[in-house]
Formats: C-alpha cells, structure tokens, sequence
C-alpha cells in the first residue's frame, strides 16, 4: 500500500527536495504541501477504481489484496488532516480529516491498522 506515495517523489524530484536530507525531512514531516504533490494522482479514485478493476482481470488471484491495501492506504489518508482530493486532478471536493500529520494518533492508529492486517493474513495461516 505504500507503493502509492511514489507520486510524492516525483514532485519532490521536480523541486530539488530529494538532494537535500535536511529539506526532505522537513517535507515529509510537515503537514502543509507547498509543492502541490501529496495525493496527487496514484491517490485519486480516478485512477484507483480502473486500476482496481484492471488487477481483478489480470491478477485475479491477488486482486482482492491488491486492492484492500490500495484503499486501505486511502482511507488512512482521508482520515489525515492534510488536503485529499478524491477526483484529483478535479479540485472541487476536498477532504481534510480529524487526525493531524506525523501526530501520536497518526502513528497509533496506522500502526493498529498494520498490526489489524497482520493479524488477519497470519490467522488464516
């Protein structure tokens, strides 16, 4: 679920932020984004439900894992206090959720999101 943020990386590259350590922590732990690129397209669901669609075709048999951890990623960023477009590049709606960037309860709450998806792919073994 994680391979979504890539779209970050490309604004970063675009604006220098990766050449310096210093800048780039400064960017990823700030909850503003002065570079238009948090949840940018790979966090749209303009592309997250043809995408999930075409997974269900070509790799049936992970799709349905594919998909959770795509909206799971998705959902984690609806509930983050920073600007989520659902229909990126249309602006018109923006979500902003109860749960500041980088907090305690981020990192609580992911982190009992991971452990929750731990739980459930290790029980069935």
């Amino acid at each position: 679920s994680v391979l979504i943020d890539l779209d970050h990386f490309v604004i970063y590259a675009q604006h220098g932020v990766l050449k310096s350590p210093k800048l780039f922590w400064k960017t990823i732990t700030n909850n503003e984004d002065p570079y238009g690129g948090q949840r940018g397209w790979l966090h749209s669901l303009l592309v997250a439900i043809p995408l999930a669609v075409f997974m269900w075709f070509v790799v049936p048999i992970w799709a349905p894992v594919l998909i959770l951890s795509y909206l799971g990623h998705i959902l984690l960023d609806v509930l983050g206090s920073a600007d989520y477009w659902p229909f990126f590049p249309f602006k018109k709606w923006n979500i902003r959720g109860p749960i500041h960037f980088f907090s305690s309860h981020e990192i609580l709450i992911c982190g009992l999101f991971f452990m929750g998806t731990l739980f459930i792919l290790f029980a069935r073994s």
